[in-house]
C-alpha cells in the first residue's frame, strides 16, 4: 500500500461545542440585523432634516451633509462587519458559498467606503476560503491581492501573513520550491517583528515541504523546533499539530515505534481540546502504521474509527482514505467481497470531490484485486455511473 499524500493541518482553534456555535450565530445574526435596522432608521432620519437654504446657510449646509454622510457610512460599515463574522461562522460549517458571497458583499462596502485595510481582510478571508475549497488558483490572487494592499499600507505583520498563507497553497500545489521560499521568507520577517507564534507556524509549515520532498530528517528538525516554540506559548493545539507532523515523518521514514507514540500522544491532547479533524488524523495515522506492521485487526478498527469522524465533519476525501485503507486490510485477510465494495466506494467518493491522485490510487488497488477476482469490468461500469453523475451534477 501506498503512503497518501500527507494532509495538512491548519492552525485553527478546536470547534466549539454546539451550544456555544448556537449562541454565537444568534449573537451574529442580531448583530446583522441591528445594523440593517440601524441604516434604515437612520436614512429615514436624516432624510427628515430640512437641509439648510440661504445665502447665509452655507456652513449649516455643510454640516448637515457631514452628519448625514457619517450616519450612513458607519451603518453600512457595520453591516459590512456582520457579514464578515457571519460569514466566519457558515465557513465553520462547511457551507463556503455562502461565505464566500457575504465576503464579497462586505468587500465591496468596504471599497466603497474607501476601506483598504477593511478591503484587504475581507480579501484575506475570500482566500481562506478558496483555499479550505481546494480551488488554490483563486486562494493564491486572493492571497497575493492582499498582500500587495497590506504592504501598501505599511501593514507587516498581515503581509507576512498572506505570504505564509501562499506558502500553503504552493504546498498544497506541489509546488514545493515555492512554497519552501514563502515560508522562509515569512520565518525571516516573523523573526524581525518577534512574532513568536508566526516563526514557529513557518517552521512547521517547512516541516511539510520537507516531508513531502522526503528530507524526513529536516521535517523532524523542523517539527521539533516548532513544538518548543509552541509549547512555550502554551499553543496547545498547534503542540499537538507539531506532535502529529512528526508522526508523519516518522511513518514515511519507517521508524513505527516512534511514529507510533507521537500519533497517540498528539490524538490524547486533540481529544482533551475537542478538535476532531486532529483526532481523526491521529487516529488514521495510527490505522497506517498498524497496517504496515500487519496489525490488521488493529488497523481495521482505526481506519474505521478515523471514517466515522470524517463523515460526522463531512471531510468526504478524508473518509475515502480510510476506506481505501479498510480496502487494504480486507484484500489482505482475504475478505474479498468486503475489499471490492470498500476499493468501489473509495472510488467513487473520490470521483465525485474531483480529487484524482485517489481515484489513480483506487483504480490501482481494484486492478490488482482484479487480477485475482476478475470484476474490473464492474468497477469500470462504477467509475462511468458516477462521473456521468457528477457532470449532470455540474
Amino acid at each position: 500500500m501506498s503512503d497518501p499524500t500527507p494532509r495538512n493541518l491548519t492552525h485553527s482553534p478546536p470547534v466549539l461545542p454546539e451550544e456555544k456555535e448556537t449562541k454565537r450565530i444568534k449573537l451574529c445574526l442580531r448583530a446583522v440585523v441591528e445594523a440593517l435596522s440601524k441604516w434604515r432608521v437612520d436614512a429615514k432620519a436624516t432624510a427628515s432634516i430640512s437641509k439648510p437654504v440661504g445665502p447665509g446657510d452655507q456652513d449649516l449646509t455643510i454640516a448637515h451633509d457631514v452628519v448625514v454622510k457619517k450616519y450612513r457610512l458607519s451603518a453600512q460599515n457595520d453591516i459590512a462587519d456582520a457579514m464578515l463574522e457571519l460569514g466566519e461562522l457558515y465557513r465553520s460549517w462547511n457551507e463556503y458559498s455562502k461565505a464566500e458571497a457575504l465576503y464579497k458583499e462586505a468587500k465591496e462596502i468596504y471599497a466603497s467606503l474607501g476601506d483598504e485595510k477593511k478591503v484587504a481582510d475581507a480579501t484575506w478571508e475570500l482566500g481562506e476560503t478558496y483555499q479550505l475549497r481546494n480551488e488554490y488558483p483563486k486562494a493564491e490572487t486572493s492571497y497575493t491581492e492582499a498582500r500587495e494592499i497590506y504592504a501598501r499600507l505599511g501593514e507587516e505583520k498581515d503581509v507576512t501573513d498572506a505570504i505564509w498563507r501562499l506558502g500553503e497553497v504552493y504546498s498544497s500545489r506541489n509546488e514545493y520550491s515555492k512554497a519552501e521560499a514563502a515560508y522562509t521568507e515569512a520565518q525571516e520577517i516573523y523573526e524581525r517583528l518577534g512574532d513568536e507564534m508566526g516563526v514557529a507556524d513557518a517552521i512547521w509549515g517547512l516541516g511539510g515541504v520537507y516531508l513531502s520532498k522526503n528530507e524526513y530528517r529536516k521535517a523532524e528538525t523542523s517539527y521539533s523546533a516548532a513544538r518548543v516554540i509552541y509549547a512555550r506559548l502554551g499553543a496547545e493545539q498547534s503542540v499537538a499539530d507539531a506532535i502529529w507532523g512528526l508522526g508523519e515523518a516518522y511513518r514515511f521514514w519507517h521508524k513505527y515505534s516512534e511514529a507510533e507514540t507521537t500519533y497517540t500522544e498528539a490524538k490524547e491532547i486533540y481529544v482533551r481540546l475537542g478538535a476532531e479533524t486532529g483526532v481523526a488524523n491521529a487516529i488514521w495515522g495510527l490505522g497506517e502504521i498498524y497496517w504496515w506492521r500487519k496489525e490488521y485487526s488493529k488497523a481495521e478498527t482505526s481506519y474505521t474509527r478515523a471514517r466515522k469522524i470524517y463523515a460526522r465533519l463531512g471531510a468526504e476525501r478524508n473518509v475515502a482514505d480510510a476506506v481505501l485503507g479498510l480496502g487494504e486490510v480486507y484484500r489482505l485477510r482475504e475478505e474479498y467481497p468486503k475489499a471490492k465494495a470498500a476499493f468501489i466506494e473509495a472510488l467513487e467518493i473520490y470521483t465525485k470531490t474531483g480529487y484524482q491522485e485517489g481515484v489513480e490510487d483506487a483504480l490501482s488497488y481494484i486492478a490488482d484485486l482484479s487480477e485475482e477476482e476478475g470484476w474490473c469490468t464492474e468497477a469500470e461500469d462504477s467509475l462511468s455511473a458516477t462521473s456521468t453523475e457528477s457532470e449532470d451534477q455540474a
